[in-house]
């Protein structure tokens, strides 16, 4: 993978997301460009994820813009369905996603200490950006280990018993 794309100018928790659910997928080095103009090369380029801009979703292209359809959920659902299975995905939009769309696609308001809150606040500071992601990867990776234990979990307790054995 070359790259992340996302906008430049304030940033909210649907992009943070989305950066940290590629990232954890495919490694913390993938760099992140900010930026509002997105080249048709880039737009073309599977190995660069175009995220929360350019008003393009397509997912086969790794575009996963939601700003051209006020009915579409916001960026992190739309990198999220391309990255998990329908099981991890559910469990991550119940516990942290579907929340964080709603609010940046003005559903809902954030609350004090919501991950929507904590990374808007962040736009006040010199390297802001820098530090929400750093922080939010570490809240999304736990609630991705969390989610991955869970769908374990849940496997070794509907094969619990088989036939006409125990089995772990």
């Amino acid at each position: 993978m070359k790259k992340i794309i996302v906008h430049n100018g304030t940033f909210h928790a649907d992009d943070i997301i989305s950066i940290c659910m590629i990232r954890n997928q495919y490694g913390n080095d993938i760099p992140v460009e900010r930026k509002h103009e997105v080249t048709l090369d880039e737009f073309n380029d599977p190995d660069v994820w175009v995220v929360d801009v350019g008003g393009i979703h397509a997912a086969d292209y790794h575009n996963f813009d939601h700003h051209q359809d006020k009915d579409s959920p916001s960026a992190c659902i739309l990198v999220a369905e391309a990255l998990y299975t329908p099981q991890m995905l559910t469990i991550l939009r119940k516990q942290l996603l579907d929340t964080i769309s709603d609010v940046d696609c003005g559903k809902a308001i954030p609350t004090a200490g919501s991950i929507n809150s904590i990374v808007r606040n962040f736009n006040n500071l010199p390297n802001g950006f820098d530090f929400a992601v750093e922080i939010c990867q570490a809240i999304f990776d736990a609630y991705h280990y969390n989610a991955v234990k869970s769908i374990e979990d849940e496997y070794k307790w509907k094969n619990l018993f088989k036939g006409d054995g125990f089995a772990l």
